[in-house]
């Protein structure tokens, strides 16, 4: 092949590769992601039938300020309390001299006033040396706090019998011979705690029975009888007296004659 044919082979050569380049697919580059916003949720169509109606909940009425009405502090009545502070307070039975002294409200001592008498000059008081009993004292010798009015006025109680004592003399007797009757002297007495009318009776081991009698006390005191009782043998006697009113109480002495 002579010089001019080859080139020209050449030539053809190289435009046929260079249409077919023309026809082949080219690699395309990849696209850059734009940063762009987060996407938000796609909303959810609903279709009428499916949708709700919701009702708001009621406005929340906050109530007007009420005034309320308050009432001016009272003060409360105090219990009444006495109080010894210089000297011991005598308590007495009832409200007055003229009963016993059943005990004493000491130097220090505070009691509650359970009640006065119509005049008001006296207290009752629970016995502060006697649980359970109850005991009178003057308005005068004791120290009062709170309010006396809460007391309620009382009438004196009423006086009884608190002793009963008999006694025989002498206790025993000696006789020789042995000659009956023979005479032993009774002394008894009655005690109350103030003015009252005692009713008695005396009565013997042989139930013999005087009939009854009465004794009238002024105030708080012991009254003292005089009495006999005869024996008609050797051996024990006793002489006894019973109280009726304002109590039921009883003493009863003894004595022995001895007879060789």
């Amino acid at each position: 092949m002579n010089r001019m044919a080859r080139l020209f082979f050449i030539s053809a050569i190289v435009v046929t590769l260079g249409v077919s380049g023309c026809n082949l697919p080219t690699a395309r580059p990849t696209p850059t992601a734009l940063p762009s916003d987060t996407p938000g949720p796609i909303p959810t169509k609903v279709s009428p039938a499916e949708t709700r109606t919701v009702k708001p909940p009621p406005p929340t009425v906050k109530p007007a300020d009420t005034k309320v009405p308050t009432t001016a502090p009272t003060d409360r009545p105090v219990s009444p309390v006495a109080s010894a502070h210089d000297i011991d307070v005598v308590c007495r039975f009832g409200p007055g001299e003229d009963y016993s002294l059943e005990g004493a409200v000491r130097v220090g001592e505070q009691v509650d006033i359970l009640a006065q008498n119509k005049t008001g000059d006296w207290l009752q008081v629970e016995n502060p040396r006697w649980a359970g009993k109850l005991c009178w004292i003057p308005l005068a010798q004791i120290v009062l706090t709170g309010e006396l009015a809460l007391a309620p006025k009382l009438p004196p109680p009423l006086s009884i019998v608190t002793a009963v004592d008999v006694a025989m003399d002498p206790l025993t007797m000696n006789i020789s011979p042995c000659v009956f009757p023979v005479t032993f002297d009774v002394e008894f007495s009655i005690t109350t705690t103030g003015p009252t009318t005692v009713t008695f009776y005396r009565f013997l081991d042989n139930g013999n029975q005087a009939p009854s009698e009465s004794a009238v006390f002024t105030s708080a005191q012991t009254q003292v009888f005089q009495d006999y009782y005869r024996a008609s043998s050797a051996g024990e006697g006793w002489f006894g007296v019973h109280v009726t009113s304002p109590n039921d109480m009883q003493g009863v002495g003894y004595g022995t004659v001895v007879c060789p």
